[in-house]
């Protein structure tokens, strides 16, 4: 009896030469077993073959199955791209009738060959922005976002000092972290007051708000400043 064997090409187009081995060796062992097998009677019919049980052949072929699974490259899931629409203003529809008569400023921080901070202002809804950025050393992210929402802050007192104001950034421990002094007293955070102390924006902060907006969404001024902070950082 002719035997045979086909298999799947592995990697480069051949297997392995065990698991070929073991194949070939195997299909000979079951093809001497069933040629040396004995016959029994059956009426009305010419003899035939008493088989043998085959669950040793099923279990080798699983085991032979998982090994090539395991050689075989997996196959990749295809990243799902996200595509973010920015919103036409620079908050999104439902955020900006809250902030209609605020200077927008919108700071974030990024972290590559060096640290980039980014703020982007706008004056009104309908203005250009005013986009600044600042390479810096590499340092904690907290450290970096915090750094830029007081680059930001310093921004707008020189460039806008007669409008409210109203920052937002990505980063809620730098959000938190702001907030806590201007409910509790720069007191309760002596380096935070330190770094405001010698940027002289104790005054900006005070008149400040300070909010979280949710990054890599479709806020335009959060794209803006993500964009410029990592160019500054590269």
């Amino acid at each position: 009896m002719a035997t045979h064997t086909t298999t799947r090409t592995v990697a480069n187009g051949y297997l392995k030469s065990a698991a070929q081995t073991l194949i070939l060796d195997t299909c000979a062992d079951q093809t001497s077993a069933l040629t040396a097998l004995p016959t029994s009677p059956s009426p009305g019919r010419p003899e035939s073959l008493v088989l043998p049980p085959v669950r040793g052949f099923r279990l080798f072929k699983a085991g032979v199955s998982a090994m090539l699974a395991a050689t075989m490259p997996k196959r990749r899931k295809k990243k799902t791209v996200r595509v973010i629409h920015p919103s036409a203003h620079p908050l999104p529809v439902r955020l900006a009738p809250l902030y209609a008569g605020y200077l927008q400023v919108f700071s974030d921080a990024s972290q590559k060959r060096h640290g980039g901070l980014a703020a982007v202002l706008f004056a009104t809804p309908n203005s250009d922005a005013v986009i600044r950025s600042r390479t810096v050393p590499v340092i904690g992210s907290n450290e970096l976002e915090l750094q830029a929402t007081l680059f930001a802050l310093e921004l707008a007192r020189d460039l806008f000092p007669s409008l409210p104001l109203a920052l937002f950034s990505d980063n809620q421990d730098a959000v938190s972290r702001l907030n806590r002094s201007k409910i509790e007293g720069l007191e309760q955070d002596p380096e935070l007051q330190q770094m405001l102390a010698q940027a002289d924006l104790v005054m900006t902060l005070a008149n400040a708000t300070v909010c979280w907006i949710k990054g890599h969404s479709s806020c335009r001024g959060n794209i803006l400043a993500d964009q410029h902070a990592a160019e500054a950082a590269s």
